[in-house]
């Protein structure tokens, strides 16, 4: 009764405690209570009452204070936005095998980031159904068929570092094909495609172009299958154009 009548932060307050005092209450108040730094309410009972016991006992009397409004200072602050990449399908290309089926694809989409761009490679399942990893799947160059009718008919065969860039040659009407990995690298397994091939590279105008070209040319004489290699230095002005900006520019 005593603490619910008197100020709040009493120097001394009787303990409500009922078994205080041998169960006798507290005669000489002997409860303290202050309020903390960070604004809670602290409660100590000198007569040997432990803390806990008397926070419940007040707490189940009623009589505990409301705290004032304290403000949230981390209210207002808000996630630090994440440079999130669009999900929009830009393209799609098929690697085909001899028989048109599909065994891989490569996707391509539009980012908010400085490169503007990213791939995606996932494996044609039997049934239709996609999967994220090629795992054992048969590694094929693309537009396989074209490739294998024009080695039968002698037709040189250019490779180039990205899907793009061998659609826009093939829109010439000559036959273009590349590596799903691009200047990742060269897959070894593709050299068999290229037996008896007359073939010519086209690399992107940069070093990883370059450098591609390289490890086809390294490889492709390593397998000494094909019949002859060149390697075509188109006249590109600009930093990473490729076979794409050059058809459409002379087009």
């Amino acid at each position: 009764r005593a603490l619910a009548t008197a100020p709040w932060f009493p120097r001394a307050a009787s303990c409500p405690v009922p078994h205080h005092g041998q169960g006798k209450g507290d005669k000489h108040p002997s409860l303290s209570i202050t309020e903390s730094t960070d604004g809670n309410y602290l409660f100590k009972c000198h007569g040997g009452c432990d803390q806990h016991t008397v926070f419940s006992t007040i707490k189940d009397m009623g009589i505990l204070p409301t705290l004032p409004d304290r403000p949230e200072y981390l209210s207002s602050i808000k996630p630090i936005p994440t440079s999130s990449q669009a999900t929009t399908l830009e393209h799609e290309w098929h690697y085909v095998d001899e028989d048109g089926i599909s065994l891989f694809l490569k996707q391509r989409f539009k980012t908010n980031d400085i490169k503007g761009k990213t791939y995606k490679t996932l494996r044609v399942m039997p049934d239709g159904s996609r999967v994220g990893k090629l795992g054992d799947c048969r590694i094929i160059p693309y537009r396989l068929p074209e490739l294998r009718q024009a080695i039968a008919d002698g037709r040189v065969i250019y490779i180039t570092e990205g899907e793009k860039a061998a659609d826009s040659l093939c829109s010439l009407g000559v036959v273009a094909t590349t590596s799903h990995a691009g200047a990742g690298g060269w897959n070894p397994d593709l050299n068999q495609y290229f037996a008896g091939a007359n073939v010519v590279i086209v690399p992107d105008n940069d070093a990883a172009g370059w450098g591609y070209a390289h490890k086809i040319v390294d490889s492709l004489l390593g397998s000494g299958s094909t019949k002859s290699i060149r390697v075509l230095d188109l006249p590109l002005t600009h930093p990473k154009e490729d076979a794409y900006e050059w058809v459409n520019r002379y087009d």
